[in-house]
């Protein structure tokens, strides 16, 4: 992640200096949250094409989260099916932090496995 700022690791610094509620979260590890689930909700047949995110809130360190995901969409293009998704991450106060979009390519139930390396559609 390579973010060495210290409101990541140093309480006194983010409490007292920068005047935070406490430790806070990593966006970039945020973003790897959301991306895991994504993956593994396609499994290892399907392929997260593309993903976007807005970081809108801060989450602090020991925080429950809950990350999430909603099927928006789907369309067939030739050779596979590809899932539109909103997605994001909420604390336990039902407060979203950091919300986006996603799409995943999976294959067909009767076509054939995704191409390794996935070759997007056209268009």
């Amino acid at each position: 992640m390579e973010n060495w700022h210290r409101i990541h690791y140093d309480r006194r610094f983010a409490v007292e200096h920068d005047k935070l509620p406490d430790l806070l979260i990593n966006g970039s590890f945020k973003q790897q949250f959301v991306m895991q689930l994504r993956k593994d909700w396609a499994g290892p047949a399907g392929w997260v094409w593309r993903a976007s995110f807005q970081f809108r809130a801060m989450n602090k360190v020991d925080e429950r989260l809950e990350i999430w995901g909603r099927v928006t969409g789907k369309r067939e293009v030739p050779g596979f099916g590809l899932i539109e998704l909103e997605i994001g991450i909420v604390n336990a106060q039902g407060q979203e932090s950091t919300p986006g979009t996603a799409t995943v390519a999976l294959p067909l139930r009767s076509g054939p496995a995704l191409p390794y390396p996935f070759v997007p559609p056209e268009g």
